[in-house]
């Protein structure tokens, strides 16, 4: 199984994306990572999705996308609409590329949960 790295194009994004997924309990031991990509690391688009690939939980087709992505090894970073606010991004890292060392850590810091977001 390949692992990935997810990252939405902002903070709040990524908060309602994980808040989705997760039970009444939010958890408080969640980090952020502010990554610098550099700029001749190539990031492609998806312009083709699988029908339902918006679906919880994800689909085995919307899974081959990021096999595929692995496998062909054209970028290090994968750019896809987030399911929950179409206009914004998702990155998926592959940790696999050989391009993935141009990806850095800028900061890390401790993340809470709005608690708002489970009423």
């Amino acid at each position: 199984m390949i692992r990935k790295s997810a990252n939405a194009s902002s903070r709040s994004l990524r908060s309602i994306l994980r808040a989705l997924k997760l039970s009444a309990d939010l958890p408080n031991d969640r980090i952020l990572v502010h990554v610098e990509i550099q700029e001749d690391v190539a990031i492609v688009k998806a312009t083709r999705l699988p029908t339902g690939w918006n679906s919880l939980p994800y689909n085995r087709h919307t899974q081959e996308v990021f096999a595929k992505f692995c496998k062909e090894e054209k970028a290090a970073v994968l750019q896809v609409p987030s399911a929950v606010v179409p206009s914004e991004y998702n990155f998926i890292i592959n940790p696999l590329h050989k391009d993935f060392s141009k990806i850095k850590v800028k900061k890390v810091e401790k993340f809470s949960f709005d608690e708002r977001l489970m009423r």
